[in-house]
């Protein structure tokens, strides 16, 4: 790593070169311990990419709700102070292990790029400079125009999406069909062999072309919410306390639950300090109808989704929405994707892309059926209103009412109040007509 013997003579490296690609897995490997030693030491967060290094230091301020970044605050000018001195003790501790510095280090600061990556920790936000942007939107536009590219050229766009991701919204989500393009690729000649797009990396080479300038103005936050912390957020709004995202780049929206019916769509959406929900509702189309597609549940529930989106896009845009819906594969592939679907990973790119457009984050969470029933969204996605079919008992309700029966010497052989999907014996009754029922209109039949 360090330099060769040629005629007697040893010459080294002033730096570490490319050719040798071993290079940065040895300088890692040198410099772990002490990387150790500084984040248990210090409390710092460490930023390294080969030979860069980012060190980040924890804000320690008592007031950091009023903290504002100037220099004349004194809780800020402490933060900066021990910024100061841990810069000048790093740089004892590499020079004391013989490593050179780089002469354009920049001192501590609250504002500054890493590598083409900006990031401001006074608002928490990261970014991109959109003249970086617009380079890498226009490349993207000529690998689409050509249709195929080597395998390293490939590699480079991806791993300049990767390194953005930290910045620009669902790009690991968006960029997964470039991704498979160069996974398992061994041997340098493969790298160089020049492949066709396959049709779904060039519908995401398309997308990053015409969206990544505008996604690129949405400053992201460093830590995004969990479901949990927005929905104590929502709680707080409803309580009438003022909302601790305030000023943030993605403020709570809403509260929106979905559901996806037999003959359509239907959605109620609650804004902050509203009583009654926005509500929203649609028929399917006649060709998804033909095609069978209305059969599946979580086709349903997802394209659904897609339209309500679309729907309440004038509340939702530029916000975060805490979204509810009762299929769990659905609530799973809008936010992994799936691997196994190719119907819903389609939708699930769609609704990425609408969101990652308009700005919009949608943490979505899985609540029982009865619960979107009580919502009100199933009445909006039936024809016929309200789902009363749609409540039953979980199974440990349901293990009890049968113990019960047994302990008393009963046999349970008919479903009353029951549908085709929630029925536990093959004979039930049903409020409205649905498949296999032995009659509609479960009142009528107790009278």
């Amino acid at each position: 790593m360090f330099g060769l013997e040629l005629d007697g003579q040893y010459f080294r490296f002033a730096v570490a070169h490319f050719g040798i690609k071993t290079s940065g897995n040895a300088f890692h490997a040198l410099l772990s311990p002490l990387i150790r030693h500084w984040q248990i030491t210090y409390d710092v967060r460490i930023i390294l990419w080969v030979d860069d290094i980012c060190v980040i230091v924890p804000n320690k301020c008592t007031e950091q709700d009023t903290c504002s970044g100037a220099d004349n605050y004194p809780e800020f000018s402490r933060c900066k102070l021990r910024a100061w001195e841990l810069d000048a003790q790093f740089t004892k501790d590499i020079k004391a292990l013989h490593f050179e510095t780089n002469r354009k280090d920049g001192p501590p600061t609250t504002l500054a790029f890493f590598l083409g990556l900006g990031f401001d920790t006074v608002t928490m936000d990261f970014w991109v400079p959109l003249d970086k942007v617009q380079i890498f939107a226009t490349s993207y536009k000529k690998l689409h125009t050509r249709g195929e590219a080597t395998r390293r050229e490939i590699a480079e766009v991806v791993g300049k999406l990767m390194w953005w991701n930290p910045a620009i919204f669902n790009v690991k989500l968006l960029s997964k069909g470039l991704q498979h393009m160069t996974g398992g690729v061994d041997g340098e000649t493969r790298w160089d062999e020049i492949v066709k797009f396959s049709e779904m990396s060039l519908r995401e080479l398309l997308f990053w072309a015409h969206n990544m300038v505008e996604m690129a103005t949405r400053r992201k936050t460093m830590i995004l919410p969990r479901l949990e912390d927005l929905e104590i957020e929502w709680a707080r709004l409803e309580a009438g306390g003022t909302s601790s995202s305030e000023g943030i780049s993605f403020p709570l929206r809403g509260w929106l639950v979905t559901d996806g019916g037999p003959d359509g769509w239907g959605a109620t959406l609650w804004l902050p300090g509203v009583k009654e929900p926005l509500l929203g509702s649609g028929k399917w189309r006649p060709e998804d109808i033909a095609s069978g597609k209305t059969r599946q549940q979580a086709w349903r529930e997802g394209w659904s989704v897609i339209l309500v989106v679309l729907a309440f896009l004038p509340q939702m845009q530029g916000g975060a929405i805490l979204h509810y819906n009762n299929c769990s594969c659905v609530v799973k592939v809008l936010r992994d994707g799936s691997a196994n679907s190719d119907i819903l990973h389609q939708q699930a790119l769609e609704l990425w892309q609408f969101m990652a457009r308009y700005g919009i984050m949608l943490f979505s969470g899985l609540v029982p059926r009865d619960r979107v029933i009580d919502l009100g969204a199933d009445g909006l996605s039936r024809s016929e209103g309200k789902d009363w079919g749609g409540y039953g008992l979980n199974s440990a309700v349901w293990r009890r009412v049968r113990d019960t029966a047994t302990t008393a010497g009963k046999t349970l052989t008919v479903d009353l109040f029951a549908s085709s999907s929630n029925n536990k014996y093959q004979c039930f009754h049903s409020f409205h007509h649905t498949q296999c029922t032995e009659g509609a209109d479960t009142f009528d039949c107790l009278s």
